[in-house]
């Protein structure tokens, strides 16, 4: 069996001071209980965190299933996700987490817990593989994930403010694409 498992982050601000970012896992139908929408928990909030904890969700989901299923599918439209576990993880371990230019891989704390869970998903011999879907096209799956990850850092409709307006009188940021997290931290290793 394999479980398939859409993802993606979203970030309010991104790059600035006030962000405030999210992660959506989508597990393929609207009313599955393992679908999730959470704010990202670890500082800094940027895009590429919350895209890289989302796939980290996904993983970790693959051991934690009751039924472990024999393939792990991960959907990003991160190619810096992607390519992060497919090409430049390898790399990095053999230098000691650095990349090519001598600096440390950005984003760190996550990509530790990400090899440590890859390994785990080795250990129970459950196969994993990463594939990049292009974002906010007609996948039907991503946009789910994208649903997930953006509501999460919505405001609660239930709160007193019916503004658009933050309480300082500013317009809050729009939503941060990939395209705009590109130079945060990639870099092939």
């Amino acid at each position: 069996m394999t479980l398939r498992i859409y993802t993606d982050g979203a970030c309010n601000g991104n790059g600035t001071e006030n962000s405030i970012a999210g992660c959506g896992v989508w597990y393929g139908k609207e009313r599955d209980a393992r679908n999730l929408s959470v704010l990202l928990p670890l500082p800094p909030h940027t895009n590429q965190r919350a895209e890289l904890y989302a796939v980290l969700l996904a993983i970790q989901s693959g051991f934690l299933e009751p039924r472990k299923p024999r393939r792990l599918l991960v959907v990003s439209d991160s190619k810096y996700c992607v390519l992060g576990i497919t090409e430049w993880m390898p790399k990095w371990l053999k230098n000691g987490w650095k990349k090519q230019d001598g600096n440390m891989v950005m984003n760190l704390d996550i990509w530790k817990r990400v090899h440590a869970c890859l390994r785990e998903l080795h250990a129970q011999n459950i196969v994993f593989a990463i594939e990049w879907t292009k974002g906010h096209s007609d996948d039907e799956h991503n946009a789910a994930a994208d649903r997930l990850a953006t509501a999460s850092i919505l405001p609660d409709p239930s709160s007193s403010s019916s503004s658009e307006e933050e309480e300082d009188g500013e317009a809050k940021p729009g939503l941060a694409d990939e395209d705009a997290a590109k130079g945060e931290g990639g870099g092939t290793g």
